[in-house]
Formats: C-alpha cells, structure tokens, sequence
C-alpha cells in the first residue's frame, strides 16, 4: 500500500514521509477571508466577557471561597478585571492602573475567587453552551478532537514556571490547550515547558464536566509516546498523532509474525504477550481509573514512568518486550 501511495514511499528499507508541498494562493479565497473579516465588528475582551456571560452566567460560578456576600457592589467588575489580568498574562498590577482598582483589591479577588475548581466550572459551562449551538453542527460531530502547547513567558508567580534559553529570557511556562472539532477548546492546562506534553494528552479528555464524548484524539509528535498510545486503546479511544519522521520510529509485532520485504526492515522489535497476561488486571485498574476521572492520567502516567524500569505494569501497557542495554524511550517519555 505504501508504495503505492503518492505521499508516503519506502526508501533504502525505511519510510519516507516527505514534508507537504505549500498550497498555492488562491485569489478567490483571499477575498472572500477580507469580505468576511470586515464583517466582524473589533470588540474589547471586556464586552465580550459580559456578553458571554449574559448568554450562559459563567461568572456566577466564580464564588468566594467560604460562599460570603461579595464586598461591594462592583465585585463583578473586580471579578471581570481580574480575570483579563491573569488570563491575558498582563498581572492585576498594570491592569490595576486602568480599572480603577488598587492592585490589592484584584489580587483578594484572585486569591479568593480564582481558584482550580471555580475556573473549571464556569469554563465547562462555556464549553456546553458552545457546544450545542446550531452552527456548531456544520463543523463536526463534537468525537473528534486534537491537542497541543505554546509556551509563553510567564510574568505572575507559578510553581510550574521554568527558566529555559531556548524560548525565554526569563521563565515560561507551556499552555496546553484541548479543541473538539466543533472548535470547542474544552481543556487548558498550565504545564512546565521541560515536561513531555505527552504526559498531559489524556488529561481533559477523561477528566472533565463538559460532557462530550470523545471516540478519537491527535497529537503532533510531542504529545506521542508508547505508553500514551497503549493507554488510549485500553480506554477505548482511537489515538491518531501526527509523527514526525515515522520512519525512524519504533514499530513492533508479534514474537511468533513472519516478516520478509519491506517490513522485515521496520518491524524489528517484538511484544511480549506473557507479560501482558500477568499484568493484565493491574493494567485494565489503571485505565479504569483514568477512563472514569479518579485520578488525572498524568499523574499516574508520571508515576508509571518514574519507575519504567522496574514496573512491569508500565512495561505491559504500551504490550512491547524488554530489551537488554536499551532504554525503553516510549515508556520514559523522552523519545
């Protein structure tokens, strides 16, 4: 099938997969993308949040800590500049300046109203009322989704911060966001950039109060390990990333599957179904707890690789055989 594919071909017993030609500019799609985007009005991120909120009252979910009254009548003003402050990256400091609050009164409303279990609430109340509106029908079913991170510089205090040259002069921090293909971003998740985002993928898919149902999800190679593609399977979710450069990658077979050709080439490596026998009821425990939210699958996923080595659990998940004096890169995550 490979060699007769247009895009894909075997090369000195490896797959090439050669990178896409650009798309040639097409005149009548460049204007009717100008005729569009003048039709949108420019709006300020304040407007829009009251009028989302006026569609669906996602800020009712922000509430104080130990369910007090507000203190004042423009607690939702402070809520509402707050919320530009730290989710535009600015710090209630320098929003402080134009809102017409002291940098004290946004940070108690940070400190008391911002908090993991409110923004999730309200996020997931957006992400219902978007989900269901009749045009978001024309753009998917709602089971497709995809994941991936950006990393910015990080300006507030975060334990999750970290200094790395590469991307930043001080610290940053990766955002890793979840999108249905209904455009719905159902899931952010503030990670350290020296993580493998690979660790976080099952996260929001599983552990979540959305409600959608999620039948196949896709990464790029970041979000990729052999780990993470045995325990979407076990969860009963297709996990379709996009690698690069799959010919370099590891393919595996059965012990006992006779290869001659092109895949004597590429699967080289073999499965050991003995050990998948033995660990199969530990292994179904783990993808029970993710599947049904008891515990995020990153944090069991890291603690799974902190002990690749030794587990045989982990080795089993991922159903791929130990091999002498090679580190197991799909287990670890750093592959």
């Amino acid at each position: 099938m490979i060699n007769t594919d247009t895009y894909a071909r075997i090369e000195n017993g490896g797959i090439v997969n050669p990178s896409l030609d650009p798309l040639d500019d097409d005149p009548e799609f460049d204007a009717l993308h100008d005729e569009l985007v003048a039709t949108l009005p420019l709006v300020s991120v304040v407007d829009l949040l009251v009028e989302v909120d006026s569609w669906c009252g996602f800020l009712n979910d922000f509430h104080h800590v130990d369910h007090a009254k507000p203190r004042g009548e423009d607690q939702r003003e402070k809520l509402l500049a707050t919320l530009i402050a730290i989710g535009c990256n600015i710090g209630t400091a320098r929003v402080a300046r134009f809102a017409g609050f002291s940098p004290e009164q946004l940070e108690w409303t940070a400190n008391w109203y911002l908090r993991s279990d409110t923004v999730h609430k309200a996020s997931s109340r957006i992400i219902r009322y978007q989900h269901c509106l009749p045009l978001a029908d024309h753009w998917g079913s709602g089971t497709l989704s995809s994941s991936d991170g950006q990393r910015f510089p990080v300006r507030v205090k975060t334990p999750r911060a970290r200094h790395m040259s590469k991307y930043f002069t001080g610290t940053g921090a990766t955002i890793y966001t979840w999108t249905s293909d209904r455009h719905t971003q159902f899931g952010t998740s503030l990670i350290p950039t020296t993580l493998r985002e690979a660790t976080y993928v099952l996260d929001a898919i599983f552990d979540n109060e959305h409600g959608l149902e999620i039948e196949e999800h896709t990464t790029d190679t970041a979000g990729y390990t052999d780990l993470v593609f045995g325990l979407f399977n076990l969860c009963g979710v297709t996990f379709s990333p996009r690698i690069t450069d799959i010919g370099a990658q590891r393919l595996w077979r059965m012990p006992d599957t006779q290869t001659g050709g092109v895949s004597a080439g590429q699967l080289r490596h073999t499965i050991d179904p003995q050990l998948i026998i033995d660990e199969w009821d530990n292994i179904n425990k783990i993808a029970a707890t993710i599947r049904h939210g008891h515990l995020p699958a990153s944090t069991l996923i890291t603690r799974l690789q902190a002990s690749a080595r030794q587990n045989r659990t982990t080795r089993a998940a991922p159903a791929r055989a130990p091999r002498n004096g090679h580190r197991d890169d799909g287990a670890v995550g750093c592959g």
